[in-house]
């Protein structure tokens, strides 16, 4: 009898330790900014080292996995490549059991657990890499409402099905998703006759979230009066704070404003500094107009030979005008056989 008694006493006990392990949990669950968290995470953990078959806990994790991804969407929306890596790496060492569920609960239509899914299976966390496999879960949560799958199944089908894309683009753009609202601007611009007032729109809804590639974008609008007055200061302030992000379009953009005097004093060493960044990161815009510079000797010593070379890299990428200025340095006879 004492025996059975003190099993009573410690059973009861350990029911009463996950309990409060739970509500610990719970508490922090409530709380939108542990969304993810380690903290989170650990909280689950210790109630599954005290009761491994507890439902509610492994499905908590799961569902701590699901946030995570969409963080990652979230991240990468914005360009924030460090963030998503950094939960990327927390999905593959903390939450390495929440696949089968993850998958499960996609089947079940489950949008977050279908946006989930297609991150796994795109960068291969949980998951061996398959692009179609990623799509196929992104067409569902797109069609589950879920803004970011509605962005990444419009990726996937863009190039066999550029309308079912556009709408697809629409539909996150409205949904919040400020790549596809950046994305949605281009597409309205590319149009004809393009629909500049409202790509302007989405260009700048898409910039109030953050995303810094936009911002070139919108410079180029500034600087030629599409869809906005043009304003060629502004149009230098943002291609500034874009180019000092790492932007490569921003920088090459910065520079011909350096190099024509438009919206910033005429400094066309200034340009040529602007130009070899971008050139540098592979830019072929940049490159050409680099290899201008220094062909001319303006802003630069001038150097026949470097300029091939930049010339090369751009006709490499199909940039076609830097193709025709290496046939007239070969007419010239500027740095021969080279």
């Amino acid at each position: 009898m004492p025996g059975i008694v003190l099993l009573l006493v410690c059973t009861v006990a350990a029911a009463g330790e996950v309990e409060r392990r739970i509500a610990a949990a719970r508490a922090l669950e409530a709380d939108a900014a542990e969304a993810g968290s380690v903290a989170l995470i650990e909280a689950w953990r210790a109630v599954v080292a005290l009761e491994p078959k507890n439902e509610a806990a492994r499905q908590a994790l799961a569902e701590t996995a699901w946030a995570l991804a969409a963080k990652i969407e979230a991240a990468e929306a914005i360009e924030q490549t460090h963030a998503a890596l950094e939960y990327e790496a927390r999905i593959v060492e903390r939450l390495a059991d929440t696949l089968w569920r993850t998958e499960r609960d996609a089947e079940a239509g489950d949008g977050r657990a279908q946006l989930a899914l297609g991150v796994f299976l795109r960068h291969g966390l949980l998951a061996e890499a398959d692009e179609k496999k990623a799509c196929d879960a992104y067409s569902r949560a797109a069609q589950s409402g879920v803004a970011a799958g509605q962005y990444r199944a419009a990726l996937c089908v863009s190039a066999d099905d550029p309308a079912r894309a556009l709408e697809l683009t629409r539909q996150a753009a409205a949904g919040g998703h400020a790549a596809a609202q950046h994305l949605l601007a281009e597409r309205l611009l590319a149009e004809q006759p393009p629909r500049t007032e409202e790509a302007f729109q989405w260009a700048e809804r898409s910039a109030a979230q953050g995303r810094v590639s936009v911002l070139s974008l919108l410079g180029w609008m500034f600087a030629g009066g599409h869809g906005v007055k043009k304003d060629a200061v502004r149009a230098a302030s943002l291609y500034r704070e874009a180019a000092e992000a790492g932007s490569a379009s921003a920088r090459n953009n910065l520079g011909e404003l350096y190099e024509t005097g438009e919206g910033v004093a005429k400094d066309p060493g200034t340009a040529v500094g602007w130009y070899t960044r971008a050139a540098e990161q592979g830019y072929a815009p940049a490159q050409y107009n680099l290899a201008r510079m220094i062909a001319g000797g303006t802003g630069v010593k001038r150097d026949d030979c470097a300029a091939r070379g930049w010339l090369g890299r751009a006709k490499a990428q199909g940039f076609e005008i830097a193709g025709t200025m290496l046939e007239w340095m070969d007419r010239e006879k500027r740095c021969p056989g080279k």
